[in-house]
């Protein structure tokens, strides 16, 4: 999988900087969207995450290591033959790149965005 990524991956970085704010932003989205699977500071080993075949990264355990476009690429994607969705018909690009400046900081994130990561999943809108 990383191979094909990697081949597949356009070089492109966020359109914007990396600022708190845009942090906090990936955090709530990483919570509502992300964090099931793939762990949060409240669940850091996912039940549904280790479910899965193959498991899906527990990001609080082991933090994401692929350059911001691979990132950015599966989540737009997502991968097959696995539980990850194609979350490009959800989300739009500029909240993807907020959840991959988020993971690319998941080990030195500012204060805001772990509080952000720590509260209760928001509630789906009707």
């Amino acid at each position: 999988m990383d191979k094909s990524v990697e081949r597949h991956a356009p070089p492109q970085a966020a359109p914007f900087p990396i600022t708190p704010e845009n942090l906090k932003a990936g955090a709530r989205l990483y919570r509502d969207k992300c964090a099931d699977c793939h762990g949060s500071p409240v669940n850091p080993d996912s039940d549904y995450g280790r479910s899965f075949s193959p498991r899906a990264p527990q990001f609080m355990k082991e933090a994401p290591d692929l350059p911001n476009n691979e990132n950015f690429y599966i989540i737009k994607h997502g991968v097959r033959y696995t539980a990850m969705p194609a979350w490009g018909g959800i989300m739009t690009d500029s909240e993807i790149w907020t959840v991959v400046q988020l993971l690319s900081r998941f080990e030195k994130l500012p204060p805001v965005a772990t509080e952000e990561l720590k509260k209760p999943t928001a509630a789906p809108a009707n």
